[in-house]
């Protein structure tokens, strides 16, 4: 069954927990969205066409903020010039396009939205706090995934073994991945701890992807020559975590 992608004319289909009505009737189309038996929103469109995609966790209930930190099920150690891979489960939110607009019309979370501050109150940053989940738990997923596969490798670069339970990294522009039937995949995150409490977060493309996913269609840089600060190319991200880790 097609989850993701673009639905026309009348149409239904459940995802996390929640249901989506396409109707059409005399011309006019109705979009809905139930949670358990009610109707949580219910909008009239233009057109029929409407688009359903995976985004990065930054839209629901609002989008407060560019960053996610994702929270390790459990305390990595590092010992010095060493690395490991992780394999997580990691929630995303779900965004609802009308025809050609490229303003959701419709967003929601995959699992409850939670935000926490990195940092000091006076200048921490607002982040959207995820809970992973570990690679045992994505075996047993049934498509439409509930997360999204990410890889993280820990790299520690400082003189002593270190401890990691939390990954901050810039989510606005980060790539996503989906299949029409509901598989998930974030980025690539690369973690390099150069003290006790600092350490460099790098997003990229996830790599070794099946043949059939497709780059969703939103959350990704635009075609501008001008590029945040904390972007090294087109396709990679940097942030500095500066308030431990």
């Amino acid at each position: 069954m097609k989850i993701f992608g673009v639905h026309r004319g009348n149409n239904s289909l459940s995802i996390c927990g929640k249901q989506i009505v396409i109707s059409k009737d005399d011309g006019m189309c109705t979009y809905k969205r139930y949670t358990a038996s009610n109707v949580a929103v219910e909008l009239v469109i233009a057109d029929c066409s409407v688009g359903v995609y995976p985004a990065q966790p930054i839209y629901a209930p609002e989008r407060l903020t560019g960053y996610a930190m994702i929270r390790l099920p459990s305390p990595v150690v590092v010992n010095p010039d060493d690395s490991i891979n992780l394999r997580l489960g990691v929630g995303y939110d779900i965004v609802i396009l009308s025809g050609e607009a490229s303003r959701p019309i419709d967003f929601f979370a995959c699992d409850r939205a939670k935000y926490a501050l990195y940092g000091p109150p006076s200048h921490g940053v607002l982040v959207r706090y995820l809970e992973a989940v570990k690679d045992v738990f994505l075996s047993g997923q049934k498509p439409p995934w509930k997360f999204m596969l990410i890889e993280a490798i820990i790299k520690n670069e400082a003189s002593d073994s270190l401890a990691v339970s939390r990954i901050v990294y810039p989510a606005r522009s980060a790539p996503i991945y989906y299949t029409d039937d509901g598989r998930v995949y974030g980025p690539k995150i690369t973690m390099r701890l150069s003290s006790s409490f600092t350490a460099r977060v790098t997003v990229e493309e996830p790599q070794d992807l099946p043949l059939a996913v497709r780059l969703t269609p939103i959350n990704h840089l635009p075609r501008t020559t001008t590029i945040p600060l904390n972007v090294v190319s087109a396709r990679v991200q940097e942030y500095l975590m500066r308030y431990g880790f």
